[in-house]
């Protein structure tokens, strides 16, 4: 049985779950075990995310509580090395602390492959530091990403790692009926419906479209 550890942000109610759960979850129990290790317990995710608007002793305290979580995780999986390894947008914050790399390279070091994903050009955002991104590349044996333009960004010598991987919801295809669909293209006459799954920060790409439609 594959041993598969996941870094992850949020649980299975964040946009993390687009990204990630909803491709792992269906991997065979029987060949494969994945753990789940997110950045923070859900009580507290619920409770300090967005932690961007929180008092500074919030950050404090969160980036402390964050750290430790995951370096517990990583000693662990140095510890008891899986077979993959997935990492989800920024791991840890902007900068990767040195104790993190030296992990990630011993756990790397012993054939584990390493997955990173990332959905949002998070260098813009300062997500990360340019020097993380880099880092992230330079480790990872596969990277996904959403589209051409985020491959771009990787150094040419890292872009050979790249898989396309549009962000999409596989339960459509469970939850979305004939029925469903041709009522969805009765109200298309009208109106247009939009939702949006990604991030608050992300919101101002809404504008351009949304001026299109008057």
């Amino acid at each position: 049985m594959k041993k598969v550890s996941i870094y992850v942000k949020g649980d299975r109610n964040s946009t993390d779950y687009y990204r990630i759960y909803q491709y792992l979850d269906k991997l065979d129990e029987k060949n494969f075990h994945c753990k789940y290790r997110m950045q923070m317990g859900e009580k507290l995710y619920r409770k300090w995310m967005p932690v961007s608007d929180k008092p500074i002793y919030i950050k404090i305290l969160a980036y402390l509580y964050i750290y430790f979580r995951r370096l517990w995780g990583l000693f662990f999986d140095f510890l008891v090395v899986p077979d993959v390894l997935v990492l989800h947008r920024s791991f840890i914050g902007r900068y990767m602390p040195y104790s993190f790399r030296l992990l990630l390279r011993g756990i790397i070091y012993r054939d584990t492959k390493l997955v990173w994903d990332f959905d949002d050009h998070i260098v813009a955002n300062k997500e990360v530091s340019k020097r993380t991104f880099d880092a992230f590349a330079e480790l990872a044996s596969c990277v996904l990403v959403t589209h051409d333009y985020l491959k771009s960004l990787l150094p040419v010598s890292y872009q050979d790692k790249v898989i396309i991987l549009p962000t999409t919801d596989g339960d459509m295809y469970r939850l979305f009926t004939d029925k469903v669909n041709l009522k969805r293209l009765s109200l298309l006459q009208e109106q247009v419906i939009m939702i949006w799954v990604a991030t608050k920060r992300n919101m101002r790409f809404l504008k351009p479209i949304y001026t299109c439609f008057g």
